[in-house]
């Protein structure tokens, strides 16, 4: 659930942010999330309570660490999709407010920094949860 609410957060004030005028990007965002939520939850719920109660079968150990990784891979593409809209808008933002080039400039730098930190920090955010729920899917059907 903590992935689906970081993009949840990420959609609700990405409508400020794009505006009026871009109505089918916000609803195709809403509904990516809508849906990535629903079916990666669905098939690591599913997977995770297979690994649990079927403790003798070592498949549904394996799908859940398969389902873990492609949830973080999608939840990382989803983030990265929302992030550049972010960007893309907020550039459009200074072209029009600032009048000061030089000014501007050195905002678009900032900005510009403030993204590529964030994007070094998506693909680390999902895992530093998922080892210690792994470690504990792997002892509990491997006993």
């Amino acid at each position: 659930m903590l992935l689906v609410g970081q993009s949840a957060v990420l959609y609700s004030r990405l409508g400020i942010v794009l505006g009026p005028g871009h109505q089918n990007i916000l609803k195709a965002v809403k509904w990516m999330v809508i849906i990535d939520g629903l079916i990666l939850h669905i098939l690591t719920t599913v997977l995770m309570y297979g690994t649990y109660q079927i403790r003798t079968n070592r498949a549904w150990a394996r799908g859940f660490r398969v389902a873990e990784l492609l949830q973080r891979t999608v939840y990382t593409i989803q983030e990265l999709i929302i992030s550049c809209l972010y960007v893309w808008r907020t550039v459009d933002f200074l072209r029009v407010v600032n009048d000061d080039r030089r000014k501007s400039k050195r905002i678009m730098r900032e900005l510009l920094a403030v993204y590529v930190c964030s994007l070094l920090s998506i693909p680390q955010a999902p895992p530093s949860h998922v080892p210690k729920l792994t470690m504990a899917t792997t002892a509990t059907s491997s006993s």
